[in-house]
Formats: C-alpha cells, structure tokens, sequence
C-alpha cells in the first residue's frame, strides 16, 4: 500500500507546478506573439482587407481610432479629472443637480450641402420631404418630428439611390432634432443608433439653430439619446455610458 500511495502523492504535488510552469510558457509566447502583430505605422493598419467594397463602396476597415472621453450629464468634461461626479447633489443655490456618465465620441463634421427633393426621393420615403442636402449620405428634412416617426420607405428604391443611406430628420419637440437613418442598400433596414449620421446632422442642425452644444434622439424601434456638440471642423456625440462587462486579468 505504501508503493501505491507514494506515486499518487507525489502526482498531486507535481502536477500542479507542471502546469504552472506550461501556463507561463504559454502567456510568454502569446505576449511575444502580440507584441510581434503590433504596428506602429498608420500605414499597416488594415493589411489584407480590401480598400473599398465594389458593391456598397463602403470602406472595409479592421480598425478605427475615436477620441473618446467621458462627459456628465450637465456637459462638464471629467477626463483630465481625478474624480467623476456622478449621481444627485442638493445644492443650497443651485437646486438639486443630476449628474450621469456619458461617453463621448469625436468624428469629423460632415456638412452637407444643398440637393433638392426630386420625384424619385419623394416616391422612395413615400412623403413629401421640404428640402434635401448630402454628403456621404442623403439627408432628408421633414416638416415634423411626428412625420419622422410616421416614415415608412420603400426600402427597395431607397437602397438603389445613389447613396450609403437615408438620413430623415426634424426639429424636435423635446430635444433639438429628432432623426432616422436608413441603409438597405448595405444590409441594415434601420438603424438603432447611427453616430456617422450625426456627422452630418450636428453641423446643419447647428447652422439652423445658431447653437453648438444640441441633443438629439434617433426614433428607431430601439431609440437613443445623444448630447451633441459642434467643435470647428469635428463633432462629439455622447451617449449614456453603459458598463456591458467587468472583469480581472491576472498576470
């Protein structure tokens, strides 16, 4: 019996430090691995996947750089802050204050430019628009907020329109501009939340209401508000920051 049980014992003392032993091999080699794949260069960023598709002409990338910071509710900046102030305070003079993490996102300003509303725009958002500008894609005004939500397209003529999609939008009624955003033509009927919409958006919302800072709300199925500032030649779109996991990495 002591033959027998000396082998077992001495497999649960080795086993573990055998394993221990492989396991920072292994997180050796796969750090040497990622420091070996990282580049440096902007160039080499996105190597082996085609530039532009021949279908959408959308641009295929396998990276995407974003200033981001986190913001409150109020529009105080808090990144360069040790502190983030969040949740209610009553002050003496001031009232009560609420205060809620946001995150901010900074994208260039794509302002568009006049197009008019022709037959085949009207005929495809099957609504009469009041007027119709583009950039990199199709920016329709409607008379109303209510108009908006009402908006049924025809989303076959809206995905052969020359463009990557349909933005409609209108003023307001609890926020600044109200809009939705359409892209069949790549797949995506609808858009829940669409930040590269509101490169566009920002900037002519911004001209006709002689404001920098806006809010906004998409009116799609899922919806979603936005804190929305002009900054010269970039935007900054900032929504609720949502925590979606947490988690320890142990080196």
């Amino acid at each position: 019996m002591m033959r027998s049980s000396k082998p077992a014992f001495t497999r649960q003392r080795v086993a573990p430090a055998l394993a221990m032993r492989w396991g920072r091999l292994l997180l050796g080699l796969s750090l040497l691995l990622v420091a070996a794949a990282c580049s440096t260069t902007p160039a080499n960023i996105g190597v082996g996947l085609p530039g532009v598709d021949p279908t959408t002409g959308a641009y295929l990338v396998d990276t995407l750089t974003l200033r981001t910071s986190t913001v409150l509710r109020d529009s105080v900046i808090t990144s360069n802050s040790n502190y983030l102030l969040v949740g209610r305070y009553v002050d003496p003079q001031l009232g009560t204050i609420t205060a809620r993490s946001y995150c901010a996102l900074d994208f260039p300003a794509l302002v568009p430019t006049e197009l008019g509303v022709t037959p085949e725009l009207e005929r495809a958002l099957r609504v009469s628009p009041v007027d119709a500008l583009a950039a990199d894609k199709l920016l329709v005004l409607l008379e109303s907020e209510q108009a908006v939500r009402d908006c049924k397209p025809d989303l076959a003529a809206i995905a052969r329109l020359p463009w990557q999609g349909v933005i409609v939008t209108a003023r307001g009624q609890e926020v600044d501009f109200v809009s939705r955003f359409f892209a069949p033509a790549v797949g995506v009927d609808e858009d829940p939340v669409t930040g590269s919409a509101h490169c566009s958006l920002i900037p002519y919302w911004s001209r006709r209401l002689a404001k920098r800072m806006l809010t906004a709300q998409q009116l799609s199925a899922r919806g979603g508000q936005l804190r929305c500032r002009l900054e010269g030649d970039r935007v900054s779109i900032a929504g609720r920051a949502v925590t979606v996991m947490r988690g320890q990495l142990l080196l």
